[in-house]
């Protein structure tokens, strides 16, 4: 008996300091939720717009230099110099180019944009490896007439016109809830915020996805299915051989067949923080607590003892 009022005493002294306080294990739950958000990636791809730049120079800085023929050279900031050039002082740029260990200086003329590199997410890529964004990631893409665009990453796709090849961005436009194709020429630079925890699955591998996991199936017209996979089949359809994924479909409660040439890609999405067993967990033990403390009452006498210890009384 004396065991079970010492664990009840540090229980339900817990228990009241979270209701002193304002607080509760309920409460403690609700703030471990923020751990289950998803955690995103931030990519840049082609050039930097005005929004996203920034310059502040120090030595031994790193920085991307963007050149107006479309090169780019990265490296360590040395100095700004003004060099004679004939009988014209010529504004030039002195780095440190990693790769060779030499001292290179570039013409302002000859630059496009700068900008400072603090964190890897400050660094831009070459378009040429948007081909490389997850699918289903947020995108930002900016265009070289100004615009903006906004939806979610589906693939980059090459395709040959006449003598040349034509390179396109197709995207899904969440807003109007279609699909979209952007040529590559006509973007100036693209923001990728990629979801770390869960994977794009080419469709070639589609059968290897677990039982039951929770997908994202994106169609090719542009329409974004849920729910969670069962298996991929092929059925022999005449002298042909179709590949379907079967999937329930949770929301209307029933079991879909959705042929994989009519699809884009999938993503399956990872389980998320089981801190939410935690939470439940709490909201039990909040709720037992507490009727425990108006059954029974609890009565607090403080009594002095180098000014530290505390005579509590229990109504049992």
């Amino acid at each position: 008996m004396k065991l079970f009022k010492q664990l009840m005493f540090v229980l339900i002294a817990v228990q009241s300091m979270f209701s002193a306080t304002g607080c509760s294990i309920l409460g403690m739950g609700i703030g471990a939720i923020k751990d289950t958000k998803e955690i995103e990636k931030i990519k840049k791809y082609g050039v930097p717009d005005d929004r996203t730049a920034s310059l502040s120079l120090k030595e031994n800085h790193p920085i991307q230099i963007f050149l107006k023929n479309g090169e780019r050279q990265e490296g360590l900031f040395v100095k700004l110099m003004n060099q004679k050039v004939g009988e014209d002082s010529q504004a030039s740029i002195v780095w440190h180019d990693m790769s060779t260990g030499q001292q290179v200086s570039t013409p302002y003329k000859d630059i496009k944009r700068i900008i400072t590199i603090q964190y890897e997410q400050d660094k831009w890529r070459v378009l040429e490896e948007a081909e490389t964004i997850k699918g289903s990631s947020r995108i930002e893409i900016s265009l070289k007439d100004g615009q903006l665009l906004q939806g979610r990453f589906l693939k980059q796709m090459e395709e040959q016109v006449g003598n040349g090849n034509l390179t396109t961005i197709e995207w899904y436009d969440v807003a109007n809830k279609q699909q979209m194709s952007t040529q590559v020429e006509d973007i100036e630079g693209i923001i990728a915020f990629e979801n770390e925890r869960d994977n794009w699955v080419g469709l070639e591998e589609a059968a290897t996805i677990k039982g039951n996991s929770h997908i994202e199936i994106f169609l090719k017209d542009g329409q974004i299915l849920q729910g969670r996979f069962l298996k991929q089949l092929e059925q022999q359809v005449g002298i042909e051989t179709v590949q379907t994924i079967v999937w329930y479909d949770e929301a209307n409660t029933r079991q879909v067949s959705t042929h994989v040439a009519d699809i884009a890609g999938i993503v399956v999405k990872q389980k998320r923080n089981q801190k939410w067993k935690g939470l439940g967990i709490g909201i039990v033990i909040d709720a037992v607590l507490t009727a425990v403390i108006l059954k029974n009452g609890l009565e607090l006498d403080i009594i002095s003892l180098n000014g530290l210890s505390f005579d509590i009384a229990f109504g049992f």
